[in-house]
């Protein structure tokens, strides 16, 4: 493998670091957004939080999603740089040939396991705080 070559996985290897670092950044900022929704909730016993809290829970699943797929894209792209595939030019970032399926990726045993749970701890509480 020639220095280039290297150099080039190397590239490849920041941007895989990138995506998998926004990836837990999104689970982070999820958490964070939702314990305020509901701590606002325990404060006020407005049941209106518990259920504004689902909105963050879906929009931080579909962007984690976004940059789990992103990440294995370029994990294709990494693939083929070091099997030295000669249709990958030497420093190419594009990825966008590497297909991945964001709905199969949106419901990785990972992502699912994550946001599903706490999901139906909220649609649970809410309906509690509801009817009882």
């Amino acid at each position: 493998m020639s220095e280039d070559q290297r150099l080039h996985l190397q590239f490849v290897q920041g941007v895989i670091t990138r995506m998998n670092s926004n990836s837990s950044s999104m689970k982070g900022w999820m958490v964070a957004v939702v314990s305020a929704l509901l701590a606002l909730y325990a404060n006020s016993e407005n049941v209106y939080y518990i259920w504004l809290s689902v909105v963050p829970t879906l929009l931080f699943w579909l962007f984690d999603t976004y940059y789990l797929k992103l990440e294995r894209q370029y994990r294709k792209l990494y693939n083929k740089v070091a099997a030295g595939d000669n249709s990958i030019p030497l420093y190419s970032m594009d990825a966008s040939n590497e297909k991945v399926c964001y709905f199969k990726t949106l419901f990785r045993p990972i992502e699912v396991g994550i946001y599903l749970p706490i999901m139906a701890l909220i649609v649970g509480l809410g309906l509690v705080e509801m009817f009882y």
